[in-house]
C-alpha cells in the first residue's frame, strides 16, 4: 500500500501492521466460512452453526474496522470515507445482535425502545461501532440479572441513550472518561479506548456524547448526531 513519505515511522509501522493483520484475518474468514459449509455439525447442531456465524460476522466487522483504520493512516479522515448510511433502527438491531452472546453469558438483558427511523449522517459501520462499544461497556458494568436499556429518538436529530444498572462512574473519572486509556477499574482486560473512539468519531460528524450517573443508579451515555 502507498504511504506518504513524511509520515512518522510509528504511523507507518502501525499502517503496515494493520495491512498485514487484515490479510491474515481475510484467510481466517475464508476458512471459517469453509468449515461452516462442510462441517456436518454446522448443519445438525444449531449452537455450532450459531457460533460459526458469529465468528464469521465478527471477522467481517474487524476487516471493515481495519480497512477504515488503514484509510485514516493514509491521511483520509473518517469523514472522507464514502459513507454507507442506514436507518438508525437497522444499526441498533445489528448492534444488539452483535452483543447478544456477550449479554447472555453475562446474564444481562438488553431492552430497546425507539422512535422515528431517520438516517444518521454517519457511515453505518462507524455508527455501529459506537453503539456496540456503548452496549459492551454497559454489559461489562452491569450485575448479573441486570438490564441494559437502549433508547433512541430520530426526530430532528438522533438522540440515543444507553443506561446500565452498574455502580455508575466515579466522580474522579467522570471528567476524563472519554480520554484515551481511561478505565473505570471495574473490569480487567480493557484498554480504555472504546469511549475515546466514540467521542472522536461522533465529534468528527458534528455529533456529541455525554456521560452521567443516572438518578436511579447506573451510568447513562447520551449520543446526539445529525440526520441526513
Amino acid at each position: 500500500m502507498t504511504q506518504p513519505a513524511n509520515d512518522p515511522p510509528l504511523v507507518q509501522d502501525a499502517a503496515f501492521a494493520m495491512h498485514d493483520a487484515r490479510n491474515m484475518l481475510a484467510a481466517i474468514v475464508l476458512n471459517v466460512d469453509h468449515v461452516r459449509t462442510v462441517l456436518p455439525a454446522a448443519n445438525t447442531d444449531p449452537s455450532v452453526r450459531e457460533a460459526l456465524d458469529e465468528i464469521l460476522e465478527a471477522g467481517r466487522r474487524i476487516e471493515a474496522i481495519l480497512t477504515q483504520a488503514i484509510e485514516t493512516a493514509r491521511g483520509r479522515s473518517v469523514r472522507a470515507l464514502s459513507p454507507a448510511r442506514r436507518p438508525v433502527s437497522a444499526v441498533v438491531a445489528e448492534a444488539q445482535e452483535a452483543v447478544r452472546r456477550l449479554a447472555r453469558n453475562a446474564g444481562v438483558a438488553i431492552s430497546v425502545r425507539g422512535g422515528g427511523d431517520g438516517v444518521p449522517a454517519m457511515d453505518h459501520g462507524l455508527l455501529l461501532r459506537v453503539v456496540v462499544n456503548l452496549l459492551q461497556n454497559a454489559i461489562h458494568h452491569s450485575p448479573r440479572g441486570g438490564t441494559v436499556e437502549l433508547s433512541y429518538n430520530a426526530g430532528e436529530q438522533l438522540r440515543l441513550t444507553v443506561h446500565d444498572e452498574g455502580p455508575g462512574v466515579r466522580p474522579s473519572i467522570l471528567p476524563r472518561i472519554f480520554d484515551p486509556y481511561i478505565t473505570t477499574g471495574a473490569t480487567t482486560g480493557h484498554a480504555g479506548l472504546g469511549l475515546a473512539f466514540c467521542r472522536s468519531v461522533l465529534e468528527a460528524h458534528r455529533g456529541s456524547i455525554t456521560a452521567s450517573d443516572a438518578q436511579d443508579g447506573g451510568a447513562r451515555f447520551v449520543v446526539t448526531l445529525p440526520l441526513t
